[in-house]
C-alpha cells in the first residue's frame, strides 16, 4: 500500500488531496471510455474473457475472429 500511495504523490513534491485524486481519476475514466480496441483472436473463450478486462476498464471493445477480419474492421473504421 505505501507503494501505491507514494507513486500518487506529485513530480513536484507536493502532497496530493483526495480530490485531486478524484479529478485525476476522472480524467483518466473519460479518456479510457473515448478509447475503442479492436481484439483479434479465433479461441472464443478469450475473446470473451478480454473483452470482459477490456470493458470493466472502461474501454469499447470490437471483436475480430481472425486476421483477415480484424484488419478489414480496422480499414472499415478507419477510411483515411
Amino acid at each position: 500500500m505505501a507503494a501505491a500511495a507514494a507513486d500518487r504523490v506529485p513530480p513536484d513534491g507536493a502532497a496530493c488531496t483526495p480530490t485531486d485524486m478524484s479529478d485525476r481519476e476522472s480524467r483518466v475514466s473519460k479518456r479510457r471510455r473515448s478509447l475503442r480496441v479492436l481484439l483479434v483472436d479465433d479461441n472464443s473463450a478469450s475473446q470473451q474473457a478480454m473483452r470482459r478486462i477490456i470493458t470493466n476498464a472502461g474501454m469499447l471493445c470490437d471483436l475480430a475472429g481472425n486476421g483477415k477480419v480484424g484488419r478489414c474492421r480496422l480499414t472499415l473504421s478507419n477510411p483515411h
